[in-house]
């Protein structure tokens, strides 16, 4: 599983409306490991869990680089929140961050290595080791997992 014992600041990240767009806010209860920015906000109150299928659509890069990978929203990647993490195909800081997502939400999520490909990168991708990563990301869809 994704660390269960991370915990994102669900209550705060609930209600980031459309007074907060555009404000970074720490969602890694003040760790800095995963900042998030409000682009567009989501509709509904529930965010996905553990026992939820994602659909997501974003825009990866190295801080302050070139994109390294992309997803649409006619054709998002779809995963399921509760895979462990070596099997999740992206990042596990991105898995986590979407727990505070609600469905339609856009929003710039930086990652610190730790929580991105680590100190070993991802040579595939081409990402250095210890590099922020950026991703924009949209909550396409969810839905629980029976």
């Amino acid at each position: 599983e994704l660390d269960d014992d991370f915990d994102v600041d669900e209550d705060m990240a609930r209600h980031m409306g459309e007074n907060m767009i555009g404000e970074e806010r720490d969602i890694s209860k003040g760790s800095g490991e995963i900042l998030k920015k409000l682009i567009s906000p989501g509709a509904g109150y529930e965010n996905p869990k553990d026992a939820y299928e994602v659909h997501i659509a974003y825009t990866a890069r190295v801080k302050g680089g070139d994109v390294f990978d992309s997803r649409t929203a006619e054709a998002p990647l779809a995963f399921r929140m509760d895979v462990p993490a070596q099997d999740c195909p992206v990042p596990v800081g991105v898995a986590r961050s979407l727990r505070s997502f609600l469905k339609n939400e856009r929003s710039l999520v930086t990652l610190q290595p730790s929580v991105g490909f680590g100190d070993d990168g991802n040579a595939g991708l081409g990402v250095p080791g210890g590099a922020v990563l950026e991703y924009e990301l949209e909550l396409v869809n969810y839905y629980k997992v029976e």
